[in-house]
């Protein structure tokens, strides 16, 4: 018998990694600019700054992302009083399709933010750590899964369909119909704005004393809800969240360098200097002082 078959040819095939970093920048951070024979994008997490392409210049804000093409000249610097957290991943893809993405820029939905927090956290898997202004000399952790490069692979090129999806379905007119959801997605679309929601609550409040059941309370639902949605969206519990943005947020005022220590733990929630230090070292395995050093001798040498 005789079988027949499809090739599974690629439309973005990423074939060699550059560099995949995310970085906590401090305030008034600049980056003098250079040009190389890849691609590189550019994700603004936290924060905004002025990303320079050639003659363009383009404020990047909180959420979009960038695309640098191969042998352009590129620049960073850092705007307003805020520590820009800022992701950056260069690699080699050579697929005719990529021109579509030249001086693209675009704001990225919450399942394209998936994708490079899982690229990043396979690369943290996979590759000895290095300097996070240098592009990585990879050298693969002995306890490195066999599939996490192909996982990181899959990811960024997970991540190109998806906005070249999107392209096309603004171009040929029906990109509503593309986004209709069906009776899942539609679930996972409300569980996943509930959690934003919820998250934005969380970070005005970030210096109150927040329980679980205030929360609850606040937005008129169970803790059981709550928390499964949590778990869905983000594999985290509540009260887990809001440690990391908690943490997260010390980490900008440390970058930020207007307050000390113990104006920082009063204003993210923390009862006392010791408590803020404890939780700060068990989330990044450092104390707030070392993480303060940290940061200057990384990026003010």
């Amino acid at each position: 018998m005789q079988y027949t078959y499809v090739n599974l040819d690629p439309a973005f095939s990423v074939t060699k990694l550059v560099s995949l970093h995310y970085n906590e920048f401090p305030v008034g951070y600049c980056f003098h600019g250079e040009r190389h024979p890849f691609w590189e994008i550019v994700y603004m997490d936290k924060g905004s700054a002025q990303i320079g392409a050639d003659e363009r210049i383009t404020d990047l804000r909180e959420g979009y992302i960038l695309f640098h093409q191969p042998g352009e000249f590129h620049t960073i610097r850092a705007q307003g009083p805020s520590a820009p957290n800022i992701l950056i991943a260069a690699f080699y893809c050579d697929d005719p399709l990529m021109d579509r993405f030249r001086g693209m820029s675009t704001e990225l939905t919450n399942e394209e933010k998936r994708m490079l927090g899982r690229a990043v956290k396979n690369a943290s898997e996979v590759f000895v750590s290095y300097k996070k202004d240098c592009y990585m000399s990879p050298l693969l952790r002995d306890d490195a899964p066999v599939w996490g490069l192909q996982q990181i692979r899959l990811e960024l090129e997970s991540l190109l369909i998806s906005l070249a999806q999107r392209m096309h379905g603004a171009e040929a007119g029906n990109a509503e119909a593309s986004r209709r959801p069906t009776a899942p997605l539609a679930r996972l679309r409300y569980d996943t704005d509930m959690v934003r929601c919820v998250e934005e609550y969380m970070t005005a409040h970030i210096g109150d004393s927040l329980r679980l059941r205030d929360i609850c309370s606040h937005f008129r639902t169970t803790e059981t809800t709550l928390k499964k949605m949590f778990h869905g969206v983000t594999g985290k519990g509540i009260m887990a969240r809001l440690a990391d943005i908690r943490i997260d947020a010390a980490k900008s005022l440390i970058r930020e360098g207007r307050l000390n220590f113990s104006e920082i733990a009063l204003m993210t929630g923390f009862s006392t200097i010791h408590y803020f230090s404890r939780r700060f070292r068990k989330l990044t395995g450092m104390t707030p002082s070392e993480y303060s050093k940290s940061v200057k001798v990384e990026y003010e040498r």
